[in-house]
């Protein structure tokens, strides 16, 4: 199937990258990622094309932010903005063939 997803995010003022996956239950679906160029910071609406696998058990497909590489600074508040998972808003998710 061809997947088009659309979330709100609201990224810090660093330039950094967006990390996300899809997952079914523990079935690892697909990778997203996107790049904040811009140091302005603020809401972003991000746009995810592209094929997905889905399994016939019909599990729900789950978006989940990601903290960038091996993370795990929690107390350092300019790490956790460049490298640290965004929480993000679901805005719309579309399911087509693809054909």
């Amino acid at each position: 199937m061809m997947l088009d997803l659309i979330l709100r995010i609201v990224v810090p003022p660093v330039r950094r990258r967006i990390e996300m996956e899809i997952n079914a239950g523990d079935r690892h679906v697909a990778r997203l990622r996107s790049m904040t160029i811009s140091r302005s910071g603020g809401e972003r609406m991000l746009r995810f094309r592209g094929k997905v696998e889905l399994d016939r058990a019909g599990r729900t497909l789950v978006p989940e932010a990601r903290p960038s590489r091996q993370f795990r600074v929690w107390d350092n508040e300019q790490a956790v903005a460049t490298y640290g998972a965004l929480p993000f808003q679901l805005v719309s998710t579309k399911f087509s063939p693809t054909g």
